[in-house]
């Protein structure tokens, strides 16, 4: 699992929580709808779409659609040191209904 903090770091961000939220819940929608029209998405345009800067020497890393792993995008208000979202990037595996 990628854990991104979308916070003030980010040029996207807002010191209004629903403002946050809502960008959040569209932008991370439209991050799934890529993934399952074109079949894949990378790490890094999850990274540039919250506008945030990412490491071009990192490893980036790809996430594929297939038969069994599907691309799960959540998120939640941070608690702590100042406001920040938390956004959850996972490739799980596909729960088989019997």
């Amino acid at each position: 699992m990628n854990i991104i903090v979308f916070d003030e770091r980010s040029y996207l961000f807002e010191s209004d929580d629903r403002v946050n939220e809502c960008y959040l819940e569209t932008s991370m929608g439209y991050m799934k709808d890529i993934y399952n029209t074109r079949g894949y998405v990378y790490l890094n345009e999850i990274y540039d779409h919250l506008g945030i800067a990412w490491n071009p020497h990192d490893t980036n890393t790809v996430f594929i659609k297939d038969d069994e792993h599907e691309l799960s995008i959540t998120f939640n208000h941070g608690v702590g040191s100042g406001p920040k979202w938390y956004v959850y990037v996972d490739h799980k595996i596909k729960k088989i209904e019997s």
